[in-house]
């Protein structure tokens, strides 16, 4: 992939060669442009993300449920130590996209049939689950990474030695305006004792 085309946001070409069973090339060869994707593109794969983590309140309403369908019922303590640990994976934070935790699930077949899906609708909306399912079966590793690349996911990826989001943003490295008028009134103050 061309650094310049990268730098532009265009799309890459990815060409694929249809392989049968025996890994013998039928002639048939798969042509899309993948798109990079922007924060405004991975509403899908965070979509997808968040299916992969089931909700805590409902698995555990789930043993619940399976325990009383059993004959087994839990006693009122044991529902309230489920409900409980629910109520502390809940307060976890999410699954986000291109945090260390969710990479290795990006990476697995289905999340590169996401981003792909993702990367070449941005482009062609008429691209279909059954269109990346095939692409991706007959795609070489040179191919998943020249695809990888195009899609510019790893520049979504989170340094791990930035701060994290929901710090104050508003914070100014050069200090806020209250302390700006402290000092301010402070230098003053010093200026009218000393003149």
């Amino acid at each position: 992939m061309n650094n310049l085309a990268s730098l532009n946001n265009k799309p890459a070409l990815l060409r694929v060669e249809v392989k049968d069973d025996h890994g013998e090339p039928t002639g048939e060869i798969l042509e899309y442009k993948v798109h990079p994707l922007g924060y405004s593109d991975y509403g899908d794969l965070q979509v997808w993300i968040n299916s992969q983590f089931p909700d805590p309140f409902d698995t555990a309403r789930e043993a619940i449920q399976k325990a009383v369908k059993s004959g087994k019922p839990y006693n009122i303590e044991q529902e309230k130590f489920l409900l409980k640990n629910a109520a502390e994976l809940a307060l976890k934070p999410r699954h986000l996209v291109g945090t260390e935790e969710v990479d290795p699930l990006v990476q697995s077949k289905e999340g590169q049939k996401i981003l792909l899906l993702t990367a070449i609708r941005k482009g062609n909306p008429e691209f279909t689950e059954e269109q990346a399912e095939k692409l991706c079966r007959h795609m070489t590793h040179f191919d998943v990474a020249k695809a990888w690349l195009a899609t510019q996911y790893d520049l979504m990826r989170n340094d791990p030695k930035a701060e994290p989001l929901d710090e104050n943003l508003t914070k100014n490295i050069n200090g806020s305006s209250a302390s700006r008028r402290t000092r301010r009134a402070a230098k003053a103050k010093e200026r009218r004792t000393t003149g």
